[in-house]
């Protein structure tokens, strides 16, 4: 009898939280066009957009994600929900033009790697990167870069609590790799349900 293994992904379930986030982000800031979500399930990407006149589009191939929490919300989100919102966030870019004020604020204060990706691409990405950070784990980006939480702030409101409380939610869901780099990275841990910070050198800027 041969051995028979079964995989059961929760594409349902994820693209129900997708559809929850994306709908509150654009119900409180008062976003006004309309967005799909798509499964493509050929796409060599995790996910990608695009932006039409009337309506937006979000593809998101399910293989590449990775499934529930272990790094949504951390600077390098690969999880379902969090590749959709920074898809969603290139959108909130094109339609209110954010790069032509970034590339300014940039100009001042120096660009933010969140992450290798951001490293690899361009601002267009970092911009796309740290709205998908804003919008699900605001308190972390504050911790990171406080002048930049607050130029996302004039733009937009977040529709997750800035607190510690959230944040030990995401740390809470997190994998032990995510965790060890959060703390290597950005000097900040959760121990027991305390927060730990540790001052760090700002070598994530260039």
């Amino acid at each position: 009898m041969e051995n028979i293994t079964v995989e059961i992904y929760s594409e349902g379930m994820e693209l129900a939280e997708v559809k929850r986030t994306i709908s509150k982000f654009q119900k409180k800031n008062k976003l006004d066009f309309k967005v799909k979500i798509l499964i493509d399930w050929f796409s060599e990407f995790a996910g990608y957009y695009y932006f039409g006149e009337d309506e937006v589009k979000l593809f998101v191939n399910p293989i590449n994600c990775q499934y529930f929490d272990r790094t949504f919300g951390y600077t390098d989100d690969n999880s379902f929900v969090g590749v959709m919102t920074h898809e969603f966030s290139h959108c909130i870019d094109d339609k209110y033009g954010l790069q032509a004020d970034y590339r300014v604020y940039t100009k001042a204060n120096g660009r933010l790697m969140l992450n290798d990706y951001v490293r690899r691409t361009n601002i267009s990405e970092e911009i796309a990167e740290l709205v998908c950070l804003y919008i699900n784990n605001p308190y972390l980006l504050k911790h990171i870069d406080v002048p930049r939480y607050k130029w996302l702030s004039k733009y937009f409101k977040s529709t997750t609590p800035c607190s510690e409380k959230n944040f030990k939610e995401r740390w809470k869901a997190w994998d032990g790799e995510t965790r060890k780099l959060c703390w290597k990275d950005w000097g900040i841990k959760v121990v027991k349900q305390n927060i730990y910070l540790r001052k760090r050198k700002r070598v994530d800027k260039k």
